[in-house]
């Protein structure tokens, strides 16, 4: 899990909100190649495949011949395929007509333990709550600007409450697309900074550990009950980033901004390649000013380029991410909770995480990256 990662990076977003220009979202979604589209095996494996871009007919013909059939193809060329043959990937890397393939999987965040008993009576009301912490930090209980702000050490840490950035900008007029879990949407507490109308859900049928009340038809934005966040990190990461000052709860770092939920991760935690593709496709297409990213998202912590299969990944992940920035969209990233010195990696304990058990301890080295927080032009931030 990516604790510290998760939350840190907000330090950026509370000192630079007057950087970023704001932008209206629109209502359609991104125009997907309609002409390469098939009914799948559910049973099958799925893969990613990126095409050439100019040869994708080639590619299209490599990955028939190969075995595999076509799901979806988006305007930069990056497929998602099934196939049966278990050989799928080998044959089509050597037909030479496609830049890479890899099969769709991605990274394992735990969801939140329910509570075996309820707590006692009057121990988690807000003034209980703002009590403790008051007690703990040695503040006053009024620090403000909203009841539990007595035990958001971090945005003191940060200086964005009570005073500092909170007087200069509260993130007015900037739309933050949260690339998580999805959004808990009987918050009474975030829900009235969240643009429901463009929020969407890039889970599917074919996405490994989705629930079903949470996938949705690829292309389609309508299912809103699908953004549900049933993990319990989407609704976390929301509002430190966006919660407003409004007397209940917690303020996040930019309590004015809007929040644009963009559900890529699975009620198992798991951030598949074609979801993270597809949501960034979406950001790009309605020029989101933000995009907060905390997790990684393969069955790799690290993928190295000397394999053929994480390279690929890494070229349809960064193929997106690059759509996004040359629309305007700020890409940040979490470094991560692993205290790994990005600079010098040496080892890659946890992964594959997926499927589970098939991790293995590997040396990585500086051609290894974690997506997406080395992508070029990614913001990165760590504590």
């Amino acid at each position: 899990m990516k604790t510290l990662g998760r939350v840190v990076w907000l330090i950026l977003f509370a000192v630079t909100p007057t950087l970023i220009m704001a932008s209206q979202a629109q209502a359609s979604l991104p125009a997907y190649e309609s002409d390469h589209v098939a009914v799948s095996d559910a049973s099958a494996q799925s893969y990613i495949v990126v095409l050439r871009s100019g040869q994708s007919d080639a590619g299209y013909n490599a990955i028939r011949e190969a075995g595999g059939a076509v799901v979806r193809s988006n305007k930069l060329d990056i497929a998602t395929v099934t196939s049966s043959n278990p050989r799928f990937a080998e044959a089509l890397d050597r037909s030479g007509a496609v830049l890479g393939v890899a099969r769709n999987a991605g990274f394992y965040q735990a969801p939140a333990a329910p509570l075996a008993v309820s707590p006692p009576a009057n121990t988690h009301t807000q003034a209980a709550e703002a009590a403790a912490c008051a007690a703990l930090y040695g503040v006053s209980t009024s620090i403000g600007p909203d009841p539990l702000s007595p035990c958001q050490w971090d945005m003191r840490a940060i200086k964005a409450s009570p005073i500092g950035s909170y007087a200069i900008n509260q993130g007015k007029g900037v739309k933050v697309g949260v690339m998580d879990t999805g959004i808990d949407l009987t918050h009474g507490d975030l829900m009235p900074n969240v643009d429901l109308a463009a929020s969407c859900v890039f889970l599917y049928s074919t996405t490994p550990t989705a629930d079903p009340a949470e996938q949705v038809t690829r292309g389609d934005c309508s299912n809103k009950a699908a953004l549900q966040d049933l993990n319990g990190h989407g609704t976390h990461t929301a509002g430190t980033i966006g919660a407003p000052i409004n007397g209940t709860g917690i303020a996040g770092v930019a309590p004015q901004a809007t929040i644009v939920a963009l559900k890529s991760g699975t009620a198992e935690g798991y951030f598949f390649t074609d979801s993270v593709v597809d949501g960034l496709i979406y950001a790009g297409d309605h020029k989101l000013d933000v995009v907060s990213m905390s997790f990684f998202a393969d069955p790799w912590l690290f993928n190295c380029r000397n394999d053929k299969e994480q390279k690929a990944i890494v070229q349809a992940i960064s193929r997106a991410a690059k759509y996004a920035q040359q629309r305007g969209v700020v890409l940040v990233a979490a470094e991560g909770n692993e205290g790994i010195d990005l600079n010098h990696p040496i080892l890659d304990e946890i992964s594959p995480d997926f499927p589970a058990g098939a991790a293995v301890t590997r040396p990585v080295n500086n051609s290894c990256v974690v997506l997406p927080t080395e992508l070029p032009g990614v913001v990165v931030v760590s504590a």
